[in-house]
């Protein structure tokens, strides 16, 4: 499963593709693999519904994450790879805002409630205040 494909990343950034890079699509899996251990850190261990052994990425609704996986790609593989051919300070200034971007839409998401197929469909589950969550563990 990816969040993402290169057509959102045209969306976003259409000339990513003018510098002779076909695709870009083996960073969108690295976006999913690093959008999982965000959640696995931030969200898992925040609400009661979902634990880290039971939690499977496929159970998450895909359309939920395409922002977070495009601000990921482009902020950490696709502008890294052209400001190191490429050069110049606009592609590491557009990192930066995608970096940003990246940190504040998970948590967006997760704040607002990640959908998650718990077996009777998409559920909005989201975080446990900080006394629940003491509660839930005594």
């Amino acid at each position: 499963m990816v969040f993402s494909s290169d057509s959102d990343l045209l969306r976003f950034q259409p000339y990513v593709f003018e510098h002779g890079v076909v695709s870009f699509e083996e960073y969108h899996a690295r976006g999913v693999d690093d959008i999982v251990d965000e959640l696995l850190i931030s969200w898992i261990p925040a609400q009661g519904t979902v634990d880290v052994d039971s939690f499977d990425v496929e159970r998450l609704d895909a359309l939920q994450w395409v922002m977070a996986s495009v601000y990921r790609v482009l902020g950490w593989y696709v502008l890294p790879r052209l400001a190191a051919s490429v050069g110049g300070q606009g592609l590491l200034t557009m990192m930066d805002h995608y970096r940003r971007e990246y940190g504040m839409e998970v948590q967006r998401v997760i704040r607002k409630g990640v959908r998650y197929d718990t077996g009777s469909g998409f559920e909005r589950i989201e975080l446990v205040s900080g006394s629940e969550q003491q509660r839930l563990r005594r």
